[in-house]
């Protein structure tokens, strides 16, 4: 299976930089497509596998005015951010740190884990505390990984991934990349906070 990193040194830049406004558009033109696709994919997430109903997105594998149901899968938002890692690591939706010994898909399930989303009246998006002991591991290990490569910054990771493009053939590139994918993991950073209000999260789920 392809890891996180080296997806993104195959697709093209453009992709990743795709942000909200152009998904916005690329809706519009989706019409009944996007229900369809939901239903065809029973609102699981085709990267993860979690599943929640509410908060499921519609993800193109091509960026363009198509509406065709071939062309579009189920994804959640997390997953979602990280297919777009550009624009994510711009606006600083994504923290890095490091943890060999667990997949990324394993650790976009347990974000989802983080949030409570099932109320009497159906899901509907309210926080819970996420546990300390989570955030605190999580904030270590971005420490650890700050000691490894200099920067736990993404955006300062993909732009020197891109930069080496310049240096070293493609499967040498290639080769570091899988290194990096072996150990470097990603979590939203708007889970990193311990007291967020309800409406704080909820605005974070429907945006």
């Amino acid at each position: 299976m392809t890891g996180l990193l080296e997806y993104l040194i195959e697709v093209p830049v453009e992709q990743l930089s795709i942000g909200s406004e152009v998904h916005a558009g690329l809706r519009l033109n989706l019409g009944k497509t996007i229900g369809r696709c939901l239903h065809r994919d029973h609102h699981k997430c085709q990267f993860c596998g979690i599943s929640i109903p509410a908060f499921m997105e519609v993800e193109h594998k091509e960026h363009v005015l198509n509406s065709e149901l071939n062309n579009v899968f189920t994804v959640c938002r997390i997953c979602h951010q990280l297919r777009h890692f550009i624009w994510a690591s711009q606006r600083e939706k994504i923290r890095m740190f490091w943890l060999p010994d667990i997949p990324q898909v394993a650790i976009n399930r347990m974000a989802w884990a983080t949030i409570d989303t099932y109320r009497v009246d159906g899901y509907s998006p309210f926080a819970s505390s996420v546990p300390s002991e989570v955030l605190a591991c999580i904030e270590r290990r971005e420490i650890v990984l700050r000691d490894i490569l200099g920067s736990s910054d993404p955006l300062a990771l993909i732009e020197g991934i891109y930069c080496s493009r310049r240096y070293l053939d493609s499967n040498t590139l290639i080769e570091r990349v899988r290194v990096l994918d072996g150990f470097i993991r990603f979590w939203p950073s708007e889970l990193m906070l311990m007291h967020q209000k309800e409406e704080d999260l909820s605005q974070y789920l429907e945006t």
